[in-house]
């Protein structure tokens, strides 16, 4: 089921999530999915949901990686985000894990990287 091509269903968002989710799109257009984020481009990271997390690239760009289920703890609490990459960064189909910070990093759920999408300022 995780290398499923049935496209995955949109996350249901509370309002200050979509906020945060406009916020960083805001005047953006989605372009081409891309297979992976270059790890050098993965610093300035927003959780916005258990499916949904944002990398600002510049004032005029950021990068949304989706998730597939599993992840729902993402943000929430004392909650972060694991990944263990191939070297090439941030790609789809790498599993991400959720670790309870407080708990000595004990994992609380579990996705993969679903697809990632570029946003930039209209040409």
């Amino acid at each position: 089921a995780g290398c499923s091509s049935v496209p995955a269903e949109a996350p249901q968002r509370t309002a200050a999530q979509q906020a945060k989710y406009m916020r960083l799109t805001n005047g953006l257009v989605a372009g081409a999915s891309m297979s992976c984020v270059p790890s050098w481009r993965t610093q300035d990271m927003s959780i916005i949901d258990g499916r949904t997390v944002g990398f600002s690239q510049t004032a005029s760009s950021v990068v949304m990686v989706n998730l597939t289920e599993g992840c729902q703890l993402l943000g929430s609490g004392a909650y972060a985000m694991q990944t263990n990459t191939s070297g090439m960064g941030l790609c789809t189909g790498d599993i991400v894990q959720v670790v309870d910070t407080m708990n000595k990093g004990m994992s609380v759920g579990s996705c993969a990287v679903a697809s990632i999408v570029p946003y930039s300022k209209p040409r």
